[in-house]
């Protein structure tokens, strides 16, 4: 198992070396103060998936379908659910609607951020 998990932390840190346009977008975006300064992490590898982006103090994870998550619909799903029965919330996008409106997807992260869960 541990072996697995080597292997994750691998492709999360490639994955964090070359991100999609749209993730350089967006992870600047979390990272400026324009989203409250809430505490975003990147890429975080979590039990045998990889996260996108997590806010953990809101339970929020927001997801980016791109040529990653093409070869892991089903896990995307299952891991979706699971993250749901425990109370998070999840925002996807696709990686072209983060690059035509950034403001639009920075309202609705902040819209789920003030909205108590």
């Amino acid at each position: 198992m541990r072996k697995y998990t080597e292997a994750i932390y691998i492709a999360a840190k490639k994955m964090r070396e070359n991100p999609t346009k749209a993730e350089a977008v967006l992870w600047k975006e979390l990272k400026s103060k324009k989203l409250n300064g809430n505490k975003f992490r990147f890429q975080v590898p979590f039990d045998r998936f990889i996260l996108d982006f997590l806010c953990s103090e809101y339970k929020l994870i927001i997801e980016l379908d791109g040529r990653y998550h093409e070869l892991f619909k089903q896990k995307d799903v299952e891991r979706d659910n699971y993250f749901k029965s425990k109370g998070y919330r999840i925002l996807r996008f696709k990686n072209e609607e983060i690059l035509e409106d950034i403001e639009l997807v920075k309202r609705k992260i902040l819209e789920i951020i003030k909205t108590p869960s």
